[in-house]
Order: structure tokens, then C-alpha cells, then sequence
């Protein structure tokens, strides 16, 4: 599970495969099912799949910006 400080607890999940622990490989996975991810560029724009940018989370289990 991997989670960020802007919310609750754990953001999304991956199960893990034997290969991906004896290869230090991982990744972030799915959001959990009360929340959405997105990858941003530096416009606030999506990026397209395998392109770097910013993790923003949305849904249940945030704080909300008043």
C-alpha cells in the first residue's frame, strides 16, 4: 500500500509478485476504490500513460480546501 500525507492513510494497493520483491520492483499500483489518482504535468494537464509528473489524489479520506 502506498499513502501520502494529504490523506488519511493509504492512497492505493498493489499485490506483489515473489519476482517483484527479489527484484526491488514496485510501483504504486491502483487507487483504492473511495479514491481517483492522476499523473499532472507542471499545467495542471494529464499526462499520457509512462510520462512523469505529479501523483494527485482525489475522493474520500481527504482533507477539503476551504
Amino acid at each position: 500500500m502506498y499513502g501520502i500525507t494529504e490523506t488519511t492513510v493509504h492512497v492505493t494497493y498493489k499485490q506483489m509478485k515473489q519476482t517483484e520483491i527479489e527484484g526491488h520492483i514496485s510501483n504504486v499500483g491502483q487507487p483504492l476504490p473511495t479514491l481517483h489518482t492522476y499523473i499532472l504535468g507542471s499545467d495542471h494537464k494529464l499526462r499520457p500513460v509512462g510520462v512523469p509528473g505529479e501523483l494527485y489524489v482525489a475522493g474520500n479520506g481527504l482533507a477539503r480546501v476551504t
